[in-house]
């Protein structure tokens, strides 16, 4: 059947033309003639090449040190399609994290994140839309490490009495516990690992050492340690040598001269004066793992006292001794302790450390500065003092937890001598640089003294760094 000329039965859905006349089908036509496009072939005009996409972001995930600071630089977020801007949608509720429009992932301007395993999720947006959501995982810091340390704790002592602060080597703890060796509960311990001695303990403590097994938790772990506690009473706390000539030294044989990397030097001596013809430290100590250098009831007169190069594991201990160091001219000066580089856990007990500037190299004008005790350069790791006498020097102590380090001090009943004998300078210069971090664990009782006939005369406290 014809309906005029030219003009034949539509196809279903479908607009034919044949020479002037039409007909119209169901995908319509619209004013001046135009045919409206929809449904699948849209889609395809959205999705031709070259006309833009949406971004998507890489996987990928970060990990970064404990205590990173504010805006501290995390890492960067990648995407496809030159995005323009990056958002965190969620995971972020405390404001720990940003992000900027170009991807650099950092920590908050005002909230720092603690040691935690972290899940973001990310989008990244330019003109064409925003993208999927990407969940981004963040490990801030580690768990915590508990070396074996040892505290003194004097007795008889008082409920509430410090013991001393356990010291972790990695993490952020956020608590601690006594798992062992306190079945009688002489000690408590709060969530900072500070160890007091309880009421229990007041009473029944007695001159023994007491083993604690101690755990430091967080977020991401824990560890435990043996800390023992050494109590005794006043009487038996080892007094202080306090002079070259002190009978602990009567039967000291010359000691090494050679790099020691683990050794017991018991009863050593290194005598370089009068002539003190070495300006080198008398032994280097360079140390790969956990090994255990010892130097009890040693005697030095020299111009340079053992230069440190220790394991973050390894451990130096000092018992007894005494060290006096000169500084010689033109340009020389005294350090009875040094480290530069390296680190690990030096326990200073029972000692005497002088060091200074002879008179004539002072009357030049031109020396460094003597110490006795000079930690630098990358240095890091836990130092303890405890029952020491420092007497002498342009800095007795010098102390500087250098960038991207940590250094833990502890310093418990020491003795800082005035006048000095040659310069005027300051007791202790203990700071960390920008970017590095300190940590006073113990500051107690430590104060000025004087010097009459050989003995200590006590003087005022001195307020912690």
């Amino acid at each position: 059947m014809r309906f005029g000329v030219g003009v034949r039965f539509p196809l279903p859905g479908v607009v034919q033309l044949v020479g002037r006349a039409f007909v119209r089908s169901r995908a319509g036509v619209v004013a001046g003639g135009k045919v409206s496009l929809s449904g699948k072939a849209t889609t395809r005009q959205a999705s031709r090449p070259g006309l833009g996409s949406v971004p998507v972001i890489a996987s990928t995930s970060f990990s970064i040190a404990t205590n990173p600071g504010f805006n501290a630089l995390i890492g960067q977020v990648v995407a496809t399609n030159s995005p323009t801007s990056f958002a965190i949608i969620a995971g972020n509720p405390s404001g720990f994290f940003s992000i900027t429009n170009g991807g650099s992932l950092r920590t908050g301007t005002s909230a720092a994140p603690p040691d935690n395993n972290y899940s973001l999720t990310i989008t990244a947006s330019n003109s064409f839309g925003t993208s999927p959501p990407k969940s981004i995982t963040v490990t801030v810091g580690a768990a915590p490490v508990v070396s074996d340390q040892s505290m003194n704790l004097t007795i008889p002592a008082a409920s509430g009495d410090p013991v001393g602060t356990v010291a972790v080597s990695a993490g952020t703890p956020t608590g601690f516990s006594i798992t062992a060796g306190n079945s009688s509960g002489y000690f408590a311990i709060n969530n900072t690992g500070d160890i007091t001695v309880t009421s229990a303990g007041a009473s029944g403590i007695t001159a023994q050492s007491y083993p604690l097994t101690v755990q430091a938790a967080n977020a991401l772990g824990n560890d435990t340690g043996v800390v023992t506690v050494v109590a005794a009473t006043a009487s038996q706390t080892p007094a202080i040598p306090m002079s070259l000539n002190d009978s602990r030294f009567a039967s000291n044989t010359n000691g090494p001269t050679s790099i020691q990397t683990a050794a017991n030097l018991i009863n050593r001596q290194w005598m370089q004066g009068p002539a003190y013809a070495s300006g080198e430290p008398i032994f280097y100590i360079e140390s790969t793992g956990t090994q255990v250098i010892n130097m009890i009831q040693c005697r030095a007169d020299c111009r340079e006292g053992p230069r440190l190069g220790l394991a973050p594991t390894a451990t130096f201990n000092v018992d007894q001794c005494f060290i006096n160091c000169i500084g010689k001219p033109p340009v020389d000066h005294a350090d009875a302790f040094q480290a530069f580089g390296g680190g690990g856990n030096v326990n200073i007990t029972n000692s005497c450390i002088r060091a200074y500037t002879d008179s004539e190299a002072n009357s030049l004008g031109s020396f460094i500065g003597s110490g006795g005790f000079f930690w630098a350069d990358a240095a890091q790791g836990t130092i303890t003092f405890d029952n020491c006498l420092f007497w002498g020097g342009e800095r007795m102590i010098a102390i500087y937890a250098d960038v991207g380090t940590t250094t833990n001090v502890r310093m418990r009943n020491c003795f800082f001598a005035t006048p000095f004998p040659f310069e005027t300078g300051y007791m202790y210069d203990i700071r960390a640089v920008p970017g590095g971090t300190l940590n006073i664990l113990e500051w107690t009782n430590n104060r000025r003294c004087t010097i009459s006939g050989g003995v200590i005369v006590p003087g005022t406290i001195l307020p912690p760094p």
